[in-house]
């Protein structure tokens, strides 16, 4: 793994920012390492950017089991919505 690979995790988090990528790093494990999510947090509408690419990312779901986890990959960033309640 070169030097230097990160993902970023943005919005409604407690430590916004970059991450160092890891082989098999997964969109919670990005949000643990970013401190969790605020209290704010829309889990159900995260999304990640890859490549110019948005890809919706249900949080909940996969927290609770409902859905698959998602891989990060180099240069993601996770981006975590402001709750609309």
């Amino acid at each position: 793994l070169p030097e230097g690979q990160f993902v970023f995790v943005s919005g409604e988090v407690i430590r916004p920012g970059q991450i160092l990528f890891t082989n098999g790093l997964t969109a919670s494990q990005a949000v643990t390492l970013a401190g969790g999510p605020s209290a704010l947090a829309w889990l159900s509408r995260a999304f990640i950017i890859r490549n110019g690419e948005q890809i919706s990312v249900n949080l909940k779901r996969i927290r609770d089991g409902k859905s698959s986890e998602i891989m990060m990959q180099p240069g993601d960033e996770l981006y975590i919505k402001k709750s609309a309640f």
